[in-house]
């Protein structure tokens, strides 16, 4: 009889900082905005997640990965993994980040795996689980504001929830295991210790109900990490470029132009970008306070959307003798460029000149009050 494993010693802790053009930009908020230095320094310090450690199977890569969710590594490029007990820390680079689902994939070296004395990872369940089978989560909730080990035994209450995310509708696995903030990242398990899914949300207005994102997503975003590319990146950045101006100018909505940006454009152009955000039913003043890096690439997305549905007809032509890879919009009015740049193991847009952008946000004082907003934290 195989010998369970150790959820302890295999979900890990995801240490996540801003990379560096993320941090200035944060440090300028609160710099030019006294009511947002509180919340700017706070997300300066970093935050934490899960995650769980996975075993690689093609034998040119890394010994094995960390799995956890896109929204915990955010922007950057590397993090740092720790693990309950151990004094040990390592960094580990973003090595894929889902741009479906809410997923990252982080490298586990040989370094590491000697580091924390691993010799296995988790492994993936045969079959995807039904209404009422028990599962098991395991995670790093916060108390106090510091990582704290828990692992909780629910029921599958649903086994195909389907989620409506940038316009697709995605299957999730909902159950009733408990999960806190900092158990995202973390792995939904059987009772055997065999991978569900990856805790990737709590319905904060039902009882009891967590969403996992299914194990089928896991195992087909390491397959693609570890395939071999078959394109330059040249061509996958014009392939990438095209993609822009398709989904720009056919006006559809399942296409989420934040998942590739890079951070130093969202950076320069997020706080500038931001009256740009649908005037729906959303609080983006309180979803801001909870992840401005995430909401400010939402508006340069919407932003670029705006910049590039205007360009019907125009291609993407790469430029002559460039090492890096830029290309030329040929349409009337100004030169446009995309510059594109590998970051998380996938090409994002690095570059672009923006049209001057003058709005108000919900980071602007009302005219009707003439006084500033206090965050209250």
């Amino acid at each position: 009889m195989e010998t369970p494993p150790n959820l302890r010693a295999l979900t890990f802790i995801v240490l996540v900082v801003p990379p560096p053009p993320i941090a200035r930009a944060f440090a300028n908020l609160g710099t030019s905005r006294q009511d947002l230095r509180p919340v700017m320094e706070a997300h300066n310090e970093g935050g934490f997640g899960s995650g769980f450690v996975v075993v690689a199977r093609a034998p040119q890569r890394a010994p094995a990965y960390v799995v956890t969710n896109q929204h915990v590594v955010g922007l950057a490029t590397r993090v740092t993994l720790a693990r309950e007990g151990s004094k040990a820390r390592v960094e580990a680079r973003v090595l894929h980040v889902d741009p479906v689902y809410d997923l990252a994939i982080l490298e586990l070296t040989d370094a590491a795996m000697a580091e924390f004395n691993l010799i296995r990872g988790l492994g993936f369940a045969k079959a995807p689980p039904r209404d009422q089978d028990v599962v098991v989560a395991s995670g790093f909730p916060g108390i106090q504001g510091e990582p704290s080990y828990q692992v909780t035994r629910g029921y599958v209450s649903n086994q195909r929830v389907l989620l409506d995310v940038g316009g697709q509708e995605l299957p999730h696995i909902q159950h009733t295991a408990p999960i806190d903030p900092g158990s995202s990242g973390g792995p939904l398990l059987d009772e055997k210790g065999q991978v569900l899914g990856i805790n990737t949300l709590k319905v904060s207005w039902r009882e009891g109900v967590g969403l996992a994102v299914p194990a089928k997503a896991i195992e087909a975003a390491l397959s693609y990490v570890e395939q071999p590319r078959d394109q330059s990146a040249r061509e996958r950045a014009q392939e990438l470029c095209q993609l822009f101006l398709d989904n720009a100018v056919s006006g559809a909505h399942a296409y989420r132009m934040d998942r590739f940006l890079g951070a130093e454009l969202v950076a320069k152009e997020g706080a500038r970008s931001l009256w740009l955000l649908p005037d729906d039913d959303t609080n983006w003043l309180a979803e801001f306070l909870v992840d401005p890096a995430r909401v400010m690439a939402l508006a340069v997305g919407f932003r670029l959307r705006r910049e590039l549905e205007g360009l019907r007809g125009s291609s993407c032509n790469p430029q002559a003798n460039e090492k890096e890879l830029t290309f030329i919009l040929e349409a009337p009015g100004p030169e446009r460029r995309l510059v594109f740049d590998e970051e998380q193991g996938s090409l994002k847009l690095v570059g672009f000149t923006f049209s001057p952008s003058t709005g108000r946000s919900f980071l602007d004082p009302k005219k009707s009050s003439g006084r500033a907003w206090k965050p209250s934290l």
